[in-house]
């Protein structure tokens, strides 16, 4: 892991644990209300934490595509790829590097979608719809060759 990238997983936790504190005081019936600034700071928090939104080229910009990262088979190991959601296919990020082992691509995977606030049955979903829309273009293309 990279100098930096350790400083941001650690800033992540904290602002999860933030957001855990906030949530717990928020649930508490019986405690004291939440102020107005903590209000706001748990809005944000939560904003920060859920950044698995880019903009859709497809769409010019309009539009916003929700993405997770998975692991997928390369020439030397296992990469790291971006699939976006409802879009056909992935995008390989070897910003990332290759891992020797589909357990340890896996686990930086995870990782990455951790720090985006994805869980791992999200994560699981948003790859899934892209492995679909790919499916559904291949079919189309096979179909309009016939």
């Amino acid at each position: 892991m990279k100098h930096n990238e350790n400083y941001q997983h650690m800033a992540r936790e904290v602002m999860r644990k933030r957001l855990a504190d906030l949530d717990a005081k928020a649930a508490d019936r019986n405690g004291s209300l939440l102020t107005v600034q903590e209000v706001a700071e748990r809005g944000q928090i939560r904003e920060l934490l859920s950044q698995t939104w880019r903009d859709c080229p497809e769409c010019l910009g309009v539009g916003r595509v929700r993405f997770a990262y998975t692991t997928i088979v390369a020439r030397h190991g296992y990469i790291i790829a971006r699939a976006d959601e409802d879009q056909p296919g992935y995008t390989p990020q070897e910003v990332f590097g290759t891992s020797s082992t589909l357990e340890l691509a896996k686990v930086r995977a995870k990782r990455l979608n951790d720090d985006l606030g994805l869980g791992e049955k999200e994560a699981y979903f948003i790859v899934a719809s892209s492995l679909r829309a790919q499916s559904i273009r291949e079919q189309n293309s096979q179909t309009e060759r016939a």
